[in-house]
């Protein structure tokens, strides 16, 4: 199996979102706006009722004052109450949006009929009075309408500041956790660092150190994004820190993290895992639990041309079934060669053609920057991703390399 179930699951989703991102924009436009409190909507359609009654004083004062007083009377609460009934419809009802606009073109052809413009324009007096009515109400209404506007800001602005207060905790409480790591353990500089898509990341990039001298440093990618991704990844650090002290094999590690969160998790999430474990003797092993391939970057004689091979091992993601047993494979490795584990927010970039990034892309990426520092490896190929495509998913890479 060439292609693991996560990452099939993964990229069929991010190929979907893709296509769809900008109807997923609208539906949360939608989702917004229909979620507001019955109070704050109130005030939203009353101040948006005011404002557009202006229009029959509107309509009067551009007529002359040739409108009849029915008509006049009729016309500035029809204006407001269909501007009000639109915005109602647009936001709880997008679908019976041709009732207002029929509603609106039937009392429009009955304003007409029912009461038709004069054909001479009023005595200079009464046509001043007249104008000055009009004038009054407009500025009456708008004013009105303006108050209403500055109060439903001020009670949505307080709402949504509150919220992105949370956001911004949980943000820093996310960059507490996902540190950049940059590190040596054993004969490997290591270096990993997580780019989330949006507040809080469902990545994980983290490396641990046993007092034995055995290390192990992984990627974790759970599905979905925002809070509860981000809950869930949380959950999978600690419990890898408090093996920290003993760091027994890596299919260990993975088999009690695997029934640890079977029961913690929603049933429709999941986590993939990659991680390396490396011991005292230098002996190097490899597990993938739903993840994309180990990238092994091979410096050989020919250093302006490394060959880079893709190390696999088909599990499924953790999280899925309880008693799986997952398993590891050794990884050997010479001085200056370079090992990367990358998830797949970086190889799931579409461009406007519809074409992925993809792993040959992150390896042309790596190909040309085989030799640099780790870091600015991390940094070519986000680069080399977004230049490709917009970021839809969380993008995390952890590099080893060899030291000499």
């Amino acid at each position: 199996m060439a292609t693991s179930f996560g990452t099939l699951l993964r990229r069929a989703l991010a190929r979907w979102t893709n296509r769809s991102v900008r109807a997923a924009r609208n539906r949360e436009a939608r989702a917004f706006w229909a979620g507001l409190p019955a109070s704050s909507f109130a005030v939203l359609l009353v101040a948006i009722f005011c404002l557009f009654s202006t229009f029959g004083f509107i309509v009067d004062m551009a007529a002359m004052g040739t409108v009849p007083p029915a008509r006049l009377a009729f016309s500035i609460p029809f204006a407001g109450a269909i501007a009000a009934t639109y915005a109602w419809v647009g936001i709880r009802r997008p679908r019976w949006i041709p009732a207002p606009l029929a509603i609106h073109i039937a009392g429009a052809i009955l304003m007409r009929r029912m009461w038709p413009t004069s054909a001479t324009v009023p005595p200079a007096e009464v046509l001043a009075r007249r104008l000055e009515t009009d004038m009054a109400g407009a500025v009456v209404c708008i004013v009105f309408g303006y108050v209403l506007f500055i109060l439903f800001v001020a009670r949505e602005g307080s709402r949504y500041f509150r919220a992105h207060e949370e956001l911004r905790l949980a943000r820093d409480i996310h960059g507490q956790l996902v540190p950049e790591v940059q590190r040596t353990l054993g004969c490997y500089e290591v270096f990993g660092i997580s780019h989330p898509s949006g507040d809080v990341g469902g990545d994980l990039v983290d490396a641990v150190e046993a007092p034995g001298g055995a290390w192990m440093a992984y990627v974790v990618d759970v599905s979905g994004h925002g809070v509860s991704a981000g809950v869930l990844m949380g959950m999978v650090k600690s419990a890898v820190r408090i093996r920290a002290e003993s760091l027994p094999s890596i299919e260990v590690v993975l088999d009690e993290l695997n029934r640890t969160l079977v029961p913690l998790k929603r049933p429709h999430m999941f986590a993939t895992f990659g991680g390396v474990h490396g011991h005292a003797d230098g002996v190097l092993q490899l597990s993938l639990a739903g993840h994309l391939p180990l990238l092994h970057v091979r410096r050989g004689r020919d250093v302006a041309s490394p060959t880079i091979g893709e190390v696999h091992v088909p599990q499924i993601p953790l999280g899925v079934v309880g008693d799986y047993q997952f398993r590891a494979v050794a990884v050997e490795t010479e001085p200056g060669d370079l090992l990367a584990l990358v998830t797949d927010g970086l190889t799931e970039v579409f461009d406007g053609q519809d074409q992925e990034f993809g792993l040959e892309g992150v390896k042309t990426a790596l190909a040309r920057t085989a030799t640099a520092p780790l870091t600015e490896i991390a940094e070519g190929l986000r680069r080399a991703a977004l230049a490709h495509g917009l970021q839809l998913d969380d993008q995390t890479v952890l590099l080893l390399r060899h030291r000499p």
